[in-house]
């Protein structure tokens, strides 16, 4: 803790009827929701602050219970943070808006403590395993040990069970709270506070921790965009990630350190991801270019690169630079320190600007190293086959194509999820009967959704009758979520219902992601796409109508294993090539094909026979498209697009090096080419924008 002034009491605000005084560390800790709460109830408080040595050699020995905090009200005290938090919460509004809300918000608040103490082990690693705490440790004879082993250890025991429990419930909650954006009611209560508060702390130390439970994510989004919130964020006692020095210093001495803060550039400390960072960063260095472009339009160019100097990284963002507690510093440690350091370099006065572009640049090429390691670990825990990086050196053009000619090998059948599931022993028939009721009811809902899809019209969609349904799955799942092993055979029951239904579509069409698939296998994986996943998030907030597709969607990746089994295969056949290759991939070369100029003749012979007379201003129009669809599969289908397919089979025959220039994708045979074609995340790529169309290439070869 600061050791100035240890026992300093800080007037946020002049005294009033009734009289608060809040004491506690000076740090936010346990004492964080409790000032939330006060400022959120627009309430004057005293806030005390002790120090470290000041409570141990005084201050606990007269401490109300021995321990802090405590709140003074008038000549009465209060202990124990979370029976403050609660009064305060009931005083201010925050406790629930009904008897039955407030006792769930208490259960709620119950179940956390459960969590924090099952958890402590490992929140104990990891707050030894930052960097920061192990040189402070060191600086005044404490041995943390091999904080990072031991950190490894306790997250694989303690954490990931611990953290699967309590947050599987509470994104259980919060879906079943529906669009209100909170854990319990249709209005921001206290446990809302307490768990976004605690994911920052999380963040913080164990970046990617908690990415899984996209609820609760999308909880801290909208909690931490509360502009009551943020007011107070900004205002707040900058609390900085220090030690005591005195000799008995201890981790729970009270602050959970922060994001670093900002004067003029600040990240929300809660909810920015590196990637969210970055991207704010890049748009502040372009807003300085434009300043610094400005300031020396009068300087030639040759003048400004003398009086640039180059950027060195720091020692310790070097290969093999090791921290302070001796352990070697991670790829995404050196990052995030250089993010930090560009951040403070943006707010400098006088700015640098040459030296911030050098830096943003740095970041970006290790973000793409970060990524690519980041990209193998998911593969293997994807897939279960681990995917090393090569060597830099050892990365040739050969190499890079070799490997996607592998990854266009790979298959995967759905003969498994069009077989009949068979009543289990161990159900009752009564039980199955249910489930059977239950999946054809959900699927008539996704076949429904797929129709209106091609029809391009929100207006289309059965809105009563699908809301019912909807409303129906999601009781059902409540009742059967727990039973894994029920679960599993429900999922496939459900998948072979869709199936039965829309197996034989012509094509499907994603209307918001204006993304038009071939197959039914393309259809279910596209479910699972982070394109799509991202788009129903942003549904569910929109009006009723379009909410539901939302909430089909999610549930369709909730109740079902097929769209993450076959993304974990497209992901296998896309992905892994390029972390194989470090992320460097090919350029068309001389002899690459097909050419543009090729593509060019290709369009204009088959363009307007197959594709129509669209008109390309319009392909934004989902009705539109939805309209010009069936004509268009139609004639790629009749003598015209046979005739098409077989000029393409022929001409692509006869290369050795094929390249998609819409995904940088190069391999050196026919068939590693018509795979990459089929694969959803080339289909993704959406070609009703690359200037041709309906793109002859990738729907010909689909059909």
């Amino acid at each position: 803790m600061p050791d100035s002034n240890p026992h300093q009491s800080n007037l946020i605000y002049t005294a009033v009827m009734p009289v608060y005084k809040l004491h506690y560390f000076d740090g936010r800790g346990l004492a964080e929701v409790i000032r939330q709460l006060f400022h959120f109830g627009d309430t004057e408080f005293e806030d005390i602050r002790i120090g470290w040595q000041e409570w141990q050699e005084t201050v606990k020995q007269t401490a109300p219970w021995g321990h802090l905090p405590w709140l003074e009200i008038d000549d009465r005290v209060l202990t124990q943070s979370w029976a403050i938090a609660r009064y305060l919460a009931q005083q201010f509004g925050y406790a629930g808006g009904t008897p039955f809300e407030c006792a769930q918000v208490d259960a709620l608040a119950d179940q956390f403590k459960d969590y924090w103490n099952e958890m402590s082990p490992f929140f104990y690693a990891m707050y030894l395993n930052d960097p920061e705490i192990a040189k402070q440790a060191k600086a005044v004879g404490k041995d943390m040990g091999n904080a990072r082993e031991n950190f490894e250890k306790q997250k694989k025991e303690v954490g990931e069970k611990g953290r699967d429990k309590f947050y599987g419930i509470l994104a259980k909650e919060y879906k079943k709270n529906g669009s209100t954006g909170r854990l319990v009611g249709s209005s921001l209560t206290w446990i809302d506070l307490v768990v976004v508060d605690h994911m920052g702390v999380v963040d913080y130390f164990a970046p990617g921790f908690l990415d899984d439970f996209e609820e609760i994510r999308e909880l801290q989004k909208k909690v931490n965009a509360i502009p009551k919130l943020q007011e107070w964020l900004k205002k707040r006692k900058h609390t900085p990630h220090a030690m005591a020095k005195e000799e008995s210093w201890s981790p729970h001495q009270g602050e959970w350190p922060r994001k670093r803060e900002c004067n003029t550039l600040s990240f929300d400390e809660k909810i920015c991801t590196l990637k969210e960072q970055i991207n704010h960063l890049e748009k502040i260095v372009k807003a300085l270019a434009t300043a610094y472009e400005a300031e020396n339009k009068d300087v030639d160019d040759q003048e400004r690169r003398k009086n640039e100097q180059p950027y060195v990284p720091s020692i310790d963002l070097e290969d093999g630079a090791g921290s302070s507690s001796g352990r070697t510093t991670t790829e995404d440690e050196k990052l995030r320190r250089l993010v930090n350091e560009l951040a403070e370099d943006c707010n400098a006065v006088p700015v640098n600007y040459p030296l911030c572009r050098a830096k943003l640049d740095h970041v970006n090429q290790m973000w793409n190293d970060v990524m690519v390691e980041q990209m193998r670990i998911a593969l293997k825990d994807t897939v279960g086959e681990s995917t090393d990086t090569l060597d830099p050196q050892d990365v040739t053009e050969k190499t890079i194509i070799a490997a996607m000619d592998e990854s266009g090998a790979c298959q995967i059948s759905l003969a498994e999820y069009k077989r009949k599931p068979v009543q289990p022993k161990r159900i009752s028939r009564n039980v199955w009967m249910e489930h059977l009721k239950m999946a054809k009811k959900f699927a008539d809902v996704i076949a429904h959704i797929c129709t209106v899809h091609r029809s391009g019209d929100v207006g289309t969609l059965e809105w009563t009758t699908t809301q019912a349904a909807l409303s129906s799955v999601e009781h059902w799942e409540d009742k059967w979520m727990n039973n894994e092993a029920m679960m599993k055979e429900i999922g496939k029951l459900i998948v072979y219902e869709i199936m039965r239904r829309v197996e034989d579509y012509e094509y499907y069409n994603c209307m918001f992601c204006n993304v038009v698939e071939y197959n039914v296998k393309q259809f279910l994986a596209h479910f699972a796409s982070g394109t799509h996943c991202k788009k129903a998030r942003e549904l569910i907030d929109s009006d009723l109508r379009t909410m539901l597709f939302g909430f089909a969607d999610k549930q369709m990746i909730d109740l079902t294993t097929i769209g993450d089994e076959l993304h974990g295969f497209y992901s296998q056949q896309f992905t892994a090539p390029l972390v194989k290759s470090g992320a460097k991939v090919p350029q068309a070369s001389k002899n690459s094909i097909p050419t543009v100029e090729y593509l060019d003749e290709l369009e204009e012979k088959y363009g307007l026979a197959i594709n129509g007379d669209i008109d390309q201003t319009k392909l934004e129009d989902a009705v539109y498209v939805a309209k010009q669809l069936p004509g268009v599969i139609k004639r790629h289908k009749s003598p015209i697009g046979k005739q098409l397919f077989k000029q393409l089979h022929e001409y692509l025959g006869k290369g050795t090096s094929l390249y998609c220039r819409r995904c940088h994708w190069k391999v050196s045979n026919r068939a590693s080419y018509y795979a990459h074609l089929m694969n959803p995340y080339h289909v993704s790529m959406n070609y009703l924008k690359d200037g041709h169309q309906f793109n002859l290439l990738t729907v010909s070869i689909n059909r």
